[in-house]
């Protein structure tokens, strides 16, 4: 199974009866990919970088919008997790996808978005939007000359990571040569290069034990937040 933070480390939160347990019914075996999320305004905006967008964003408290693909989803959380460490507040404006509310954010209608990045591709490139920061902890070398928003705001880090699965007491020697045969996979040349078009940075995990630490600490701070927040979607 290829499976991802929403299913893995935000729904646990979200839902009280999920059909599984998102630790005890897989085995871990490699993080596979970051999906690169970018934080982007519209061309107009006089916010050119982090820290003129919370400038802004303090002048105006709950004035400026931010869409997302619907509540509960990775955009919605990456936006209230950027307003608890900001300080600062907005209204969270909430569509049946990504897209329509990029069509928003073009028109004006909304202020900001923390969109995938191969959705909001073409609008940067074409002038409608400006990407100003990738959500993740760190630089990206996919769009090395983009700053993460935690240069500005220590401590955010928002990834929409993929990763494989496989069914619980899966025999360990199987789930070793998968971890071996898919982070070769995910060294080639090939596979890095279709990942990158689809706007995906492979990325194998060191160890099955360190992949297993990731997604315990992505569960903790996905559920603290979304318990903080009072974010409920049932």
């Amino acid at each position: 199974m290829v499976g991802g933070v929403g299913p893995l480390s935000i729904s646990p939160a979200l839902y009280k009866n999920l059909p599984y347990d998102s630790e005890k019914s897989f085995s871990s075996i490699t993080r596979a990919g970051e999906i690169l999320n970018v934080m982007v305004v519209n061309a107009s905006s006089s916010a050119r970088d982090v820290k003129q967008f919370i400038e802004l964003a303090k002048k105006r408290p709950g004035e400026l919008r931010y869409g997302s693909s619907g509540p509960g989803q990775l955009d919605h959380l990456a936006g209230v997790f950027f307003e608890r460490l900001a300080g600062v507040r907005m209204s969270h404006v909430p569509y049946k996808g990504g897209g329509p509310a990029l069509i928003d954010l073009i028109a004006g209608d909304l202020q900001v978005m923390f969109s995938t990045y191969v959705v909001a591709a073409p609008h940067v490139t074409s002038g409608k939007l400006r990407a100003i920061a990738v959500t993740t902890a760190n630089r990206q070398p996919l769009l090395v000359n983009l700053p993460p928003v935690a240069e500005t705001l220590p401590g955010y880090g928002v990834s929409n990571w993929n990763g494989i699965f496989a069914p619980a007491r899966t025999p360990q020697p199987v789930v070793d040569r998968l971890f071996r045969e898919i982070n070769k996979a995910l060294a080639s040349s090939e596979v890095k290069k279709r990942q990158n078009n689809a706007g995906i940075e492979p990325e194998g995990s060191p160890s099955q034990a360190d992949f297993a630490k990731f997604l315990r600490e992505d569960r903790a701070r996905w559920s603290k937040i979304i318990r903080e927040a009072d974010i409920r979607v049932e």
